[in-house]
């Protein structure tokens, strides 16, 4: 994606996590749905406001495993927001059958356009993920993920999140429009 490409603020947050050698381990949602906004609305900042999310799938189980990560990654950019989830366990919090990897849990995030992350290889280059393709990020279309299991959150996260003042061509697909088309 070039959009990542071009930035040296997410290339330096792709690299940062990388240095931390974590397992399937992926930067997601805000950190290309939000640059991807962005662009879309000709906004030009280095590194949108949001949270960067850092996602892992770690077998291990220790509580303090992602404070202990998110602590060790603001200290060494501490310009940027951090928030590092195992995704091995968050299955448990989302109450759905257990993940088998990190992009697994991805393909359950709220919303079409959230389920997007990247990452570096060991080469150096770009991998991307896109649970349901790159269009509604693009085509600036909300709509809630058939995947997520928990019912309600899609229309209360819109009204809590400030999309639709940060980004007005946003367009809102509502749950009653994908079961009734008609409305």
């Amino acid at each position: 994606m070039a959009l990542l490409r071009e930035s040296p603020a997410h290339l330096g947050a792709l690299r940062l996590v990388q240095s931390l050698e974590l397992p399937d381990c992926w930067l997601g949602a805000g950190f290309i749905r939000n640059l991807i906004w962005d662009h879309r609305h000709g906004i030009r900042t280095p590194l949108s406001h949001s949270d960067i999310d850092v996602v892992f799938f770690g077998r291990s189980r220790k509580a303090e495993q992602d404070r202990i990560l998110q602590e060790k990654l603001r200290t060494r950019e501490p310009s940027l927001d951090w928030s590092v989830t195992n995704q091995a366990w968050i299955h448990e919090y989302n109450g759905d059958s257990p993940y088998g990897s990190t992009r697994d849990a991805i393909e359950r995030w709220p919303e079409t356009a959230t389920c997007l992350a990247a990452r570096l290889t060991s080469a150096g280059e770009i991998e991307l993920f896109s649970a349901f393709g790159f269009e509604d990020a693009y085509d600036l279309v909300l709509r809630p993920n058939p995947k997520f299991n928990k019912t309600g959150p899609f229309s209360e996260r819109i009204k809590r999140k400030p999309w639709l003042k940060r980004w007005p061509k946003l367009r809102v697909i509502a749950e009653r429009q994908l079961s009734n088309p008609r409305s």
